[in-house]
């Protein structure tokens, strides 16, 4: 779930600091989803404004925050 309402980042700082991640490796972290991902260019959009695509792009970005040990996806491809 992304708040719809806040920005491409403030969802990836909210959601990464709720995991626990620090300052120090949240940034880089971020960057680095945002990068692989293709959607630094949108990361002060709000979340409303992206399209579907890029909003699955962004929640895949917040599952992986923090290296969780398991994710489940539905119909990956």
């Amino acid at each position: 779930t992304l708040i719809e309402r806040m920005s491409v980042l403030e969802n990836l700082i909210y959601f990464g600091q709720l995991k626990g991640l620090r300052e120090s490796k949240l940034f880089l972290a971020i960057n680095s989803f945002m990068m692989a991902m293709n959607i630094k260019k949108y990361q002060h959009k709000l979340i409303m404004q992206l399209s579907g695509g890029n909003r699955r792009k962004v929640s895949l970005a917040v599952a992986l925050l923090g290296a969780p040990p398991t994710v489940y996806l539905d119909e990956p491809r």
